[in-house]
């Protein structure tokens, strides 16, 4: 396969048996803003990796472009499916989310914190719990135009987050979606899709309306062999989107998007300690607007903004040993996650395992020391487990709050709890794009965004931040063949580090679709809220017991399990740096055929080790 590839980049390079001369005389300088000429066949053009529009020999930047016919042709249903197809992608299924994850390169197959989403300029990565949540997107894959997938960091072009690669959803124009369209699917695993779309003019304004309905039942659904639906991870939703386009005059148009979209998502029960399964129901809203004027030929500015909220109501009944749920418990876990672990969740089997009733017995008659304690909790636990003489008398306080150790220690009580969030964000963002010469173009812009997050569970209460931006790329051709790119964005937040993050790119064009580029680019990711600000624990309500009554031997009618995480200085974590470099080749050899090679090396530092979850241990910058 190498020697294959080899030789075809060999036999495209030779055929671009064009001489310096011929390549000089080439005119590279059609810079038209008229859309339509941009998106011709012969010389497809891409947006996304700079905002300066580019024939795709041209970009600064490994792209793969999907437009509407190819999603047609692959009959793929959601958008996960489509990045199956893009080079370098991993697809897999959300660790215990029920949410498809989609990875670039290094990263977690599991969750998906590290690429930037935009839909029409808009983003919806997460803030909250750095994520991209696929379905909760309002958005019909039918109404896509094209995407824009920069494969590799763009955070000079989007800002931090924009870490190992941007995709951009570009929807169709309301003008070219006139008429009524309506399509429906019904498939096995209890599958049924229903779109409809109505397009329409009125004097320079142009329309769409889209409805749509979605879902299945997951890999079981009501046709599992148990007879159950045992996997749970069923989808179901409803949506409904508004474009409108306004031509205020020739050089000034009006762009507005509104949606909403509800949704069910089944979920599994993560762990022993669920009596029921923490199903999520999802509402989510957007509008969008955006104002252009063309003053020339050669400058535009264009301002846009857009507000948007998320709520996620994720309700459940849990049940644990009434032990766990002992204050004293919660101060030993604070210092010594594994001690706690085994106070709260081993300690009530006392009289069914006899290790477990020796060190009860132990501890509460005065009759073993920490340094033995250590030694004979390290030996059950598999790995080396140190115990305080501080610890220990926690332990001991805790035991004696129970009654009676033989008969009430095993006693559990259960719950209601939630892990229920709703997030929102305002962004407002002003652009100037610039022809200074038919070598020089510019593209720079401020940007200001506020995310903000409230819940009960992840932050008792609300949080909030607060994103200053400055960016500018540049386009210089030192001559027709040899096209220098740089460009750069700054970042202050109010919550964490300042950010800088550059790009420079050189592209050789060895004729008008065939090119080889060279690129050096930097990115960050910043710790969500959840990393940067976390008061997480879970609080269950009207307590009952496992008999039915509303009795435990604490007396408690609510209570705090007793894991959590909490903000600290040793939590505080910094921004994990990705610095990649590139060497590429490209060559549109027809319309149907493109070559694309990569070659990479990217350094990634101060990776944050995992998310942040409700047993986490030991949060850092050490990956």
């Amino acid at each position: 396969m190498n020697k294959l590839l080899i030789s075809i980049v060999i036999w495209g390079m030779c055929q671009a048996s064009f001489s310096q001369e011929s390549l000089d005389n080439h005119s590279y300088n059609d810079f038209s803003w008229e859309e339509e000429a941009l998106l011709g066949e012969e010389l497809p053009m891409v947006l996304t990796a700079s905002r300066l529009t580019h024939p795709k020999a041209e970009v600064p930047a490994s792209v793969t472009i999907i437009t509407a016919e190819k999603i047609k042709l692959w009959g793929a249903r959601s958008l996960p499916e489509l990045m199956k197809f893009i080079p370098g992608m991993f697809v897999g299924h959300g660790d215990d989310e029920n949410n498809a994850s989609v990875a670039y390169h290094a990263a977690n197959p599991s969750i998906m914190r590290r690429l930037q989403v935009l839909v029409d300029g808009r983003s919806v990565y997460k803030a909250a719990i750095a994520n991209v949540v696929w379905d909760d997107i309002p958005l019909a894959i039918e109404d896509i135009d094209r995407i824009e997938v920069t494969r590799g960091p763009n955070a000079a072009t989007y800002g931090a987050n924009s870490y190992s690669g941007v995709i951009n959803i570009l929807t169709r124009h309301p003008g070219d979606s006139l008429g009524t369209k309506v399509s429906a699917l019904r498939g096995n695993k209890g599958q049924q899709d229903l779109y409809m779309s109505h397009g329409f003019n009125i004097n320079d304004t142009s329309v769409r309306l889209s409805v749509g309905n979605k879902g299945d039942e997951g890999f079981d659904g009501n046709s599992a062999e148990s007879g159950e639906d045992a996997l749970r991870d069923g989808h179901r939703y409803a949506f409904f989107t508004a474009a409108l386009a306004y031509d205020i005059d020739p050089s000034t148009n009006l762009e507005l998007q509104l949606g909403y979209k509800n949704g069910k998502v089944e979920m599994r029960k993560s762990s022993d300690l669920f009596l029921t399964s923490p199903d999520k129901e999802n509402n989510n809203t957007y509008i969008l607007g955006r104002w252009q004027h063309d003053f020339n030929q050669n400058h535009k500015v264009s301002v846009q903004g857009y507000v948007q909220s998320d709520s996620t109501k994720q309700e459940f009944i849990a049940c644990a040993p009434t032990l766990s749920f002992d204050s004293n418990v919660r101060d030993i876990y604070r210092s010594n996650p594994d001690w706690a672990d085994v106070v709260a969740l081993s300690m009530p089997a006392y009289g069914s395992d006899a290790d477990v009733t020796s060190v009860v017995d132990a501890i509460l008659a005065d009759a073993i020391s920490a340094d033995d304690l250590s030694i004979g909790i390290s030996s059950l636990r598999e790995h080396q487990v140190i115990i305080t003489n501080e610890e220990m008398a926690l332990a001991k306080q805790a035991l004696q709050n129970v009654p009676n150790i033989s008969n009430d220690m095993g006693e559990i009580i259960c719950g209601r709890g939630n892990t229920s969030i709703s997030e929102q964000r305002i962004d407002l963002e002003w652009q100037d794009t610039m022809r200074w010469s038919d070598q020089l173009r510019t593209v720079g812009g401020l940007s200001y965004r506020q995310d903000s997050a409230n819940s009960n569970t992840f932050f008792k209460g609300r949080v909030d931040n607060e994103a200053w931006r400055a960016f500018i790329n540049a386009e210089y051709k030192i001559r027709p063949s040899l096209i220098l790119n740089t460009g750069a964005m700054y970042e202050y937040e109010t919550h964490n580090q300042e950010a800088f993050s550059p790009r420079v790119a050189l592209n050789i064009l060895l004729a008008p679709q065939q090119s080889i580029r060279f690129v050096i680019s930097q990115a960050l990711r910043s710790p969500d809220f959840l990393e940067s600000q976390p008061d997480y624990s879970i609080t269950l309500k009207s307590l009952f017991n496992t008999d039915g009554s509303d009795n435990n031997y604490l007396n408690l009618s609510q209570a705090d399990f007793y894991m959590e995480q909490d903000e600290d200085d040793e939590k505080h974590l910094k921004q994990e740096e990705i610095t990649s470099y590139e060497i590429g080749y490209y060559h549109a050899i027809n319309s149907q055929v493109e070559l694309d090679i990569k070659v990479f090396h990217e350094e990634l530092t101060d990776l944050i080790s995992e998310p942040i979850t409700l047993d986490s241990r030991g949060i850092s910058n050490d990956n």
